[in-house]
């Protein structure tokens, strides 16, 4: 089975932090097969729930990051936040993603952490108010 990542983080991410937690996230991943990790920088709510249940290409956004692939399969099969916490964005893309039944991780200090669940602990914090449980 190939592992398909969307790695979900702060739009103000840079390419050094990226690097670092790709290169975490390929340490530590569950599966024996070394994942394919996408980057993904901020979304919205249509985007939220393409990106998770893959229906189709949604206009306006590169291929790469929606829709389902020739075989029928969903783009992505897990989705990795850094960190415990996320912004309004991050939290649509997650909730979608454990609705779909897919796996959700919080990377933290280099290890991955199963999420159950999203919740908003200060909805007004469009950065980081949705908390990874």
């Amino acid at each position: 089975m190939i592992v398909r990542v969307i790695l979900l983080h702060h739009r103000t991410a840079n390419d050094v932090q990226i690097g670092v937690w790709t290169s975490q996230v390929y340490t530590v991943a569950v599966s024996p097969v070394r994942p394919v990790i996408t980057s993904a920088r901020g979304a919205w709510s249509h985007y939220q729930q393409t990106v998770a249940s893959g229906p189709r290409d949604y206009d306006g956004w590169p291929r790469y990051l929606t829709g389902r692939l020739p075989d029928g399969s969903a783009r992505f099969t897990d989705a990795v936040i850094p960190g415990r916490t996320c912004g309004r964005a991050t939290a649509g893309v997650v909730d979608a993603f454990l609705t779909a039944g897919r796996r959700v991780y919080a990377l933290e200090h280099g290890n991955l952490h199963p999420v159950t669940a999203c919740e908003a602990h200060d909805p007004n914090d469009w950065k980081d108010g949705w908390t990874l449980r």
